[in-house]
């Protein structure tokens, strides 16, 4: 498919740029999903057998929601240092990924094109009793919805601050949250869903966060 996209992109003169595989920075393989660093270096393999890594059309692409969730990066008081976008592009680098905009192996772009955390996971994991509860920064577990909604934030400004710099967020070029209004089945949003009530598309402290976000 990505091949398939350069080609047509090639016959109307390069244009329009496309993004891909959209691979989600999963760690751990089920019968239901592969682990992202298995995928990537399949995927990679692949085309370089088909003699398709050269893909000046084509943007890497990938969703960080892993990287967002654990508070994953250098320094991380969960102890989850190895971050996922990081890895990522040393495997661009290493099975010599020439993509859009750089067409450059040792530089390597990618744009994160779907992240953030829910709070279902800000529950189960940073609340009491969860797997992140006892991180090294002597955090207190957060037990109320507003407490909840403050981790939601924190978590989405501490993944953007390390996008921002030239080690951690080296090569990415955007960063999003996915969803603006939320969905109860997946409560990652900025904005509570107009279809709760109460508090019916109540502002969250991410939406303000995200709003103060510097680039």
């Amino acid at each position: 498919m990505m091949r398939l996209a350069q080609q047509v992109a090639a016959s109307l003169g390069g244009f329009p740029i496309m993004l891909g595989p959209a691979v989600s920075d999963i760690r751990g393989s089920s019968r239901l999903r592969t682990d992202k660093k298995v995928f990537v270096d399949s995927l990679l393999s692949r085309l370089e057998v088909l003699g398709a890594l050269n893909l000046p059309s084509v943007c890497w692409s990938q969703h960080n929601y892993d990287d967002v969730t654990y508070d994953r990066g250098p320094g991380s008081p969960t102890g989850n240092i190895e971050l996922g976008t990081l890895d990522t592009r040393a495997r661009l680098t290493s099975h010599g990924w020439r993509g859009w905009p750089t067409q450059n192996a040792a530089d390597p772009r990618m744009l994160l094109t779907e992240g953030g955390v829910t709070l279902q996971d800000v529950m189960a994991k940073y609340g009491q009793g969860g797997s992140l509860t006892t991180d090294r920064g002597g955090n207190v577990p957060p037990i109320s919805q507003s407490q909840y909604l403050a981790k939601q934030a924190a978590l989405l400004e501490r993944a953007w601050n390390r996008m921002r710099t030239n080690t951690e967020g080296a090569g990415v070029g955007m960063m999003t949250n996915y969803l603006f209004w939320t969905d109860p089945n997946y409560d990652s949003g900025l904005v509570d869903s107009p279809t709760n009530s109460p508090p019916n598309g109540a502002i969250r402290p991410a939406y303000n966060t995200w709003k103060s976000l510097v680039p």
